[in-house]
């Protein structure tokens, strides 16, 4: 494939991500001592101990991606800078983690351009996946593409065509670049012809993988297959899901002004029927993938698909609704009370389709940080259940700068309505009322 060029100005996006980053704040003697998400926030060059080298090479980047400059315009510009100040060919290095001294191979042609391939392309991924978010209504599809090679890597090769949802875990780890010098890379479609299986998923290895051994920390780890560590996660994704509102003094309070911030909460609706097709199942088992299946089955959307709200916003419904998660997003097995909550899948999936209110809050988390919340709540009659009232939340700012699913239930004791009406309106009617239902 041929290197990059740039005819046109380049997305602004990947300079903001290029540009953003802290120069000087961090050093590493070898790539392994950095974990992959503190290259969101730091720019580091393996060896490059000085902060004026690494502002050098950053100074390059930035050059290159303002004008345009191929691959071997950065290493002609940079070598002479870099010569001067000592930072060239193979020289003696103490290591700050063994304190070995060894011979070591700092500034030549070769790793230039590996510096200019792998942020230029790490900063373009960044870049497209923002954009790729801020379409998702519209274009809600992604298609992984492998480049010809005269020598491919074959699970690259192995994975050409894959189409998926926007919001699939598969573009979690297999977001491309891929590794070192590769040069996949991903559309968004408005429309997919074939959307690929789980079952096609499986025989292409889409889930493989195998451990690695970080011989500088002793740590190991589980990486996919056919991805080289610290490369195994979505820049775009990572980088989005660390722009998140700062921590607020106080939890958020629904006693606030205008006709979409009440200071008295509107009444809340009378209950509605449920409608054809959908029921209480108490037949359903406290499983995240069988009660997202009985949920999408209502909804119409599957695994990791972009659904449009009653107020024309697009989110992103899976099975972590179900599921427990850290700070970090990770699951960690199904929702504490997934139980009780079961034979509501099919009710959550009303509540979301159909609500009578969406409400938009800025809520605290347990760490201090801050988190968008957007509830749906419903009144449906489901006397089986002996409830009335149903939430389902969805939460913005860990996931990546879109909506994706993070709850579902019913708020109060059962067989309680004013229970249940108190619980709701507290906990949950807050913020500000973006959409009621006529």
């Amino acid at each position: 494939m041929p290197e990059l060029v740039f005819n046109t100005a380049p997305p602004a996006e990947a300079v903001d991500y290029l540009q953003g980053k802290v120069v000087g704040g961090r050093f590493s003697f070898d790539w392994r001592d950095v974990a992959k998400e503190e290259h969101l926030a730091s720019f580091v060059v393996a060896k490059a101990m000085k902060a004026d080298l690494l502002a050098d090479l950053h100074g390059g980047l930035l050059q290159a991606f303002w004008d345009g400059w191929t691959k071997e315009r950065f290493v002609a510009e940079l070598r002479p800078m870099l010569q001067a100040k000592g930072w060239w060919g193979k020289q003696r290095q103490s290591d700050p983690v063994t304190g070995e001294v060894r011979l070591v191979n700092l500034g030549s042609p070769r790793r230039l351009r590996t510096i200019y391939d792998t942020n230029i392309r790490m900063a373009h991924a960044a870049g497209r996946w923002e954009r790729f978010m801020a379409a998702a209504a519209t274009r809600p599809f992604l298609q992984y593409h492998h480049t010809p090679q005269a020598h491919p890597r074959q699970d690259h090769l192995a994975w050409d065509k894959i189409t998926l949802p926007v919001g699939h875990a598969f573009w979690k780890t297999h977001y491309c670049p891929n590794g070192w010098g590769c040069k996949c890379f991903v559309t968004s479609l408005r429309v997919a012809e074939a959307v690929t299986g789980e079952d096609e998923l499986q025989a292409r290895g889409a889930y493989d993988q195998v451990a690695w051994k970080n011989r500088r920390t002793g740590e190991t780890s589980l990486v996919p297959r056919g991805v080289d560590p610290g490369f195994d996660y979505n820049v775009g994704q990572a980088r989005l899901a660390g722009l998140q509102p700062p921590a607020m003094s106080q939890a958020q309070r629904e006693a606030v002004v205008s006709p979409r911030r009440p200071r008295t909460l509107p009444p809340l609706p009378a209950a509605r029927p449920l409608p054809p097709g959908v029921e209480v199942r108490p037949d359903l088992p406290a499983d995240p993938a069988a009660l997202f299946d009985a949920f999408a089955a209502v909804l119409g959307k599957g695994e990791g698909e972009v659904f449009i709200d009653a107020a024309q916003v697009p989110v992103v419904v899976g099975r972590r609704m179900f599921e427990q998660h850290d700070l970090a997003g990770v699951s960690t097995g199904p929702k504490r009370g997934l139980d009780a909550r079961a034979p509501l899948a099919e009710i959550f999936a009303q509540t979301l389709r159909d609500p009578d209110e969406i409400w938009h809050s800025l809520q605290q988390r347990q760490d201090g940080t801050s988190v968008l919340v957007r509830n749906y709540v419903a009144a449906l009659d489901a006397a089986d259940a002996g409830r009335a009232l149903f939430v389902v939340s969805f939460h913005e700012g860990a996931s990546g700068g879109v909506w994706m699913g993070s709850t579902a239930f019913g708020p109060g004791r059962r067989l309680e309505p004013r229970d249940q009406a108190a619980r709701t309106s507290v906990g949950f009617r807050v913020g500000t009322l973006v959409y009621r239902r006529k």
